[in-house]
């Protein structure tokens, strides 16, 4: 992306008395689309397509939890604790 501007006008006209303005520019969407996490294979500016998350979550529900959501709830929970008890601080202090 710098090689193709580098040395070249300000390719947004915008009136601004700043030096650059700032816009989406063709070049760049090959740098913000990335595969949807879910693994549906559709691209995405984000972590996750609409509801994909859920999706995947349900998915993983459904695999590693025979389906129950309250199993998936208490292995979340236990291991919350079990990490704050390790390390003395919770999951957001930690962030």
């Amino acid at each position: 992306m710098r090689d193709a501007w580098l040395g070249q006008p300000d390719p947004v006209v915008n009136g601004s008395q700043n030096p650059v303005g700032y816009c989406e520019l063709p070049e760049e969407k090959q740098f913000l689309y990335r595969s949807c996490a879910c693994g549906c294979g559709e691209n995405t500016d984000r972590d996750f397509l609409p509801g994909h998350d859920v999706r995947a979550i349900q998915a993983r529900v459904r695999e590693h939890f025979n389906g129950s959501p309250l199993k998936f709830i208490h292995w979340v929970d236990d291991a919350l604790t079990d990490a704050t008890a390790i390390s003395g601080r919770t999951v957001d202090q930690q962030q």
